[in-house]
């Protein structure tokens, strides 16, 4: 018998189904679920454990796709190498690991009069947060290979395919200056995207959301922190927090819609 007093129904093997967890079948969430007494009980726990199943194993599929890389990003002195795969972590950068990146560039040096284009294009990426500056900055753009898109984002964003198409972060341009804020974060993509149509790469590697947090320190720009998610739809700035495929959350309120319709008929009848 089950939690709900029902017959188990053996396999043809002879073996028992998987039951719930001993905390689920006791919560108050489990039991209202269930219908009033002189219902259908045993269809509804039958209809419920098929709910459970599948939420069960989708979940735990889906979950192991998302991975994200804390010792993925590597500060060389102005340039920051980013790992093209989760895997790419393994040894050193073009050593025996076998790893492959890409990456960004920046050049510094001194100057005696703001230049204003350069002051224009700060202004619109940072605010005023990088002024007065006593070192420019010119962003000389991704490595070579499949490249990378560098956006200014903020501790807290959600930095993903969707925000990005939504226009709602600045995008780094090639060869400009900037007068570059003391502590500031980037966002990464690789490789680098046509959003609106396929990413090509090769080989061809999957989409990866990440994010640095860089400190300006009298012109020497130094990695404090980063991470960043491969096989996700993208990352919450400054966290480890991936944010998942759509079609997760999309299959769990189709599951939970049809819990609750299956509960209502069963009420009914």
């Amino acid at each position: 018998m089950n939690p709900s007093g029902c017959p188990i129904k053996l396999a043809a093997d002879g073996r028992q189904p998987p039951a719930f967890p001993a905390s689920l079948a006791k919560s108050a969430a489990f039991h209202s679920l269930l219908p009033p007494l002189g219902s259908n009980v045993c269809l509804k726990m039958k209809r419920i454990r098929v709910l459970y199943s599948l939420v069960v194993s989708f979940t735990l599929s889906q979950s192991a796709i998302a991975v994200v890389g804390i010792n993925h990003i590597h500060d060389f002195e102005g340039s920051f190498a980013i790992d093209q795969e989760y895997e790419d972590s393994v040894g050193a950068v073009g050593g025996p690991g076998g790893r492959d990146y890409t990456g960004i560039t920046f050049s510094v040096s001194p100057f005696d009069v703001i230049d204003g284009t350069a002051l224009m294009a700060t202004i619109a990426a940072f605010g005023v947060s990088g002024l007065p500056a006593t070192h420019q900055f010119k962003f000389e753009g991704p490595f070579l290979d499949e490249s990378v898109d560098t956006f200014v984002v903020d501790a807290g964003d959600r930095f993903s395919r969707g925000s990005i198409l939504g226009g709602e972060f600045y995008e780094l341009v090639w060869a400009q200056t900037y007068y570059l804020p003391q502590d500031f974060y980037l966002g990464v993509l690789t490789p680098s995207r046509e959003l609106d149509g396929p990413i090509v790469s090769q080989p061809p590697f999957d989409p990866a959301f990440g994010w640095l947090r860089i400190q300006n320190t009298n012109g020497v720009l130094s990695l404090v922190d980063h991470a960043i998610a491969y096989d996700s739809e993208g990352i919450v700035v400054g966290s480890t927090t991936a944010i998942p495929e759509p079609e997760i959350s999309v299959f769990l309120f189709l599951v939970g819609f049809a819990a609750i319709t299956n509960r209502r008929r069963l009420t009914n009848q």
